[in-house]
């Protein structure tokens, strides 16, 4: 499915991330013997975009491991997200850059508000529908 580059879903807050329903988990981490040797105990919880597969995303262990994931490679989560190794880490720098404006999720882009979602940005073009949340640290396009 081709999406139109100038739309912009509001359910992308969690860092250009959509946070899984439970039935979108079960769709991304496939069922049976095969999906079991691909993710493990991962599961995963967000993704860049669950509209087109093969998906990518964020994937959490047990034991609160952050990772991300790619199955357009075929690989298992294994890699941290920079600066990320758990899920309270990536939290707390959620918490950072809506709070503050600062931290590492805030280059090269930053949490602002679109059609009344949080939404990272600034989005190509004008910008005139991203109101960026912290306009004194408000990143470069």
């Amino acid at each position: 499915m081709d999406r139109d580059p100038d739309e912009y879903d509001p359910g992308l807050f969690l860092a250009q991330h959509h946070l899984l329903p439970l039935e979108a988990i079960r769709l991304v981490r496939g069922t049976g013997e095969s999906a079991d040797e691909f993710w493990g105990e991962w599961v995963p919880f967000a993704v860049a975009d669950y509209a087109v597969a093969p998906w990518g995303g964020l994937a959490i262990e047990p034991g609160g491991r952050l990772s991300t994931f790619s199955q357009a490679n075929g690989e298992p989560p294994s890699q941290p997200p920079a600066g990320h190794a758990s899920l309270a880490e990536f939290l707390n720098a959620l918490a950072e850059a809506l709070t503050r404006g600062t931290g590492p999720l805030t280059a090269p882009a930053g949490p602002g508000i679109h059609q009344g979602a949080l939404l990272w940005g600034p989005l190509p073009g004008d910008g005139t529908l991203w109101t960026p949340v912290h306009t004194e640290n408000e990143p470069t396009a």
